[in-house]
């Protein structure tokens, strides 16, 4: 199985760096994944999307989706139900990808696995902040100025702050820091 847990942050680890979303319905969480697919396909990076849809059964809606975001910019995509074990599923899925053509996997679901994510947040939804809670929320995007304690606060409507912070997160990222040092 493709994961393992780091024992000094509890996250999970994977062969590629993954980056999760996390959003209560409405959000904008698919409106921004595809925008941020687009901006960093522009980078020259090559992404995956591993998406957990609740409308699965609906083979259509499931297809139309992962064109959305094939033409997007994922070279990879993976759509799975609601219903899927996460956690001894997701490592699996993590292994069906050609980990040699990506550099970065991007998750839609599986919000209670912990490797790492962006909380989104609109304050008018009335919905209860996340990242207090859980320590795999490594910033938050939001359409309203938050106290964050000191994780990163992005504005959700500009994808390429966003895409910006990923990239940063990118060239950091334990797997990655050394192949992108000279990018």
């Amino acid at each position: 199985m493709a994961k393992q847990k780091n024992e000094n942050d509890g996250l999970m680890r994977f062969p590629k760096p993954v980056l999760g979303f996390y959003a209560l319905p409405g959000a904008g969480k698919s409106t921004l994944i595809i925008a941020l697919l687009t901006l960093l396909k522009s980078q020259g990076l090559r992404i995956a999307v591993i998406n957990q849809t609740q409308n699965y059964s609906d083979r259509e809606q499931a297809e139309k989706g992962r064109l959305e975001l094939t033409r997007a910019g994922a070279e990879q995509v993976l759509t799975v139900s609601d219903q899927t074990p996460a956690e001894v599923e997701f490592g699996n899925l993590v292994d069906r990808l050609d980990l040699q053509k990506i550099d970065l996997i991007l998750v839609d679901g599986f919000g209670h696995l912990p490797f790492a994510r962006i909380e989104l947040y609109r304050p008018s939804q009335g919905n209860k902040l996340l990242f207090t809670e859980d320590a795999s929320v490594i910033a938050v995007a939001s359409d309203e100025y938050l106290e964050t304690g000191g994780i990163p606060l992005l504005n959700i409507n500009l994808p390429q702050e966003v895409a910006g912070y990923i990239s940063r997160w990118l060239r950091n990222h334990p797997l990655t820091a050394k192949s992108t040092a000279t990018v």
